[in-house]
């Protein structure tokens, strides 16, 4: 009994424990259909992640909804506020804009109506001279006559730190369009002032009587010209300028005196008539040349 019981104890352990293990492990092979439904899945979820913009605006949208009204008067406010405030600077700035161009308007017409404004004539002045070579004795002094350019300033305040320069040529042909018109006379400008409404001369040019002749027989020109460069005394203003070119065209009658000692003058007169060209003052004179060498004004 001890040993059949002890068997079929063992027999019936076995049957348990056969009974209580898991059941085998088979190895499927996935079917087309398979495949199609997996790869059908992995693209809804390729979709649902390209569709995150669409559904984040829903979202945006919904919260918006939520929003209440006190917070949209708000942000109309805070709008309004922004855009009216983005105007006004817009429009202060041309106001400053306007304002400056005014005070530049009347700082310039002021200046124009006060400062120095000097003017060269269109004549010269004339006297006869005697005129001897440089280094030689008064004996062999000769009648001649003496020019000055006219300069008047007919502005109301005075000019100051004056520069002239004069210069002539005697010539038998007129001067051409090229002329460089640079200082022919070795002279230092002498600085100097002229008051408001007042007149002086320029440096002084002398020739022979002769030349004279030559010029009413109308067998040769004589020319002047030169420059003149000033300040005023207004405040933050550039330097000044005038420059002239003046051509004594024709001798009418005997200007040279019949008594040598100049008691007795014969009546005369000049003609004079302005040179095409080297007549300016100012920003007209802008890429016009003077000096020596020869310069161009800016």
């Amino acid at each position: 009994m001890d040993e059949l019981g002890g068997k079929n104890n063992e027999k019936r352990t076995d049957n348990q424990s056969a009974a209580e293990l898991p059941p085998p492990i088979t190895q499927t092979t996935p079917t087309a259909e398979h495949k199609t439904e997996h790869s059908d899945a992995t693209g809804s979820n390729a979709a649902h992640k390209i569709a995150p913009p669409v559904s984040w605006f829903r979202n945006h949208i919904d919260k918006l909804k939520e929003v209440g009204f006190h917070d949209w008067v708000t942000l109309a406010a805070t709008i309004a506020i922004a855009a009216s405030t983005i105007c006004y600077t817009h429009y202060a700035a041309n106001q400053w804009d306007a304002m400056r161009e005014s005070n530049q308007i009347n700082r310039d017409a002021l200046n124009s109506v006060q400062r120095a404004f000097i003017s060269v004539g269109k004549s010269m002045q004339d006297h006869w001279i005697f005129v001897k070579p440089s280094g030689a004795p008064i004996s062999e002094a000769r009648i001649g006559w003496e020019f000055r350019a006219r300069l008047e300033n007919s502005g109301v305040t005075p000019a100051r730190s004056i520069k002239v320069v004069a210069n002539l040529l005697e010539t038998n042909n007129e001067i051409s369009p090229s002329f460089d018109f640079q200082d022919r006379i070795a002279t230092t400008p002498l600085p100097g002032t002229l008051g408001p409404k007042e007149t002086s001369t320029g440096p002084a040019l002398s020739v022979y009587a002769d030349t004279l002749n030559k010029i009413r027989e109308h067998q040769g020109h004589l020319y002047f010209w030169g420059w003149v460069t000033y300040r005023d005394i207004l405040p933050k203003t550039p330097e000044h300028v005038a420059m002239y070119c003046i051509e004594l065209s024709a001798v009418h009658g005997n200007p040279i005196p019949s008594v040598p000692d100049g008691t007795k003058g014969n009546a005369y007169v000049f003609d004079w008539q302005q040179c095409p060209l080297h007549n300016c003052t100012d920003d007209e004179c802008i890429g016009q040349p003077y000096g020596n060498p020869v310069k161009i004004w800016k």
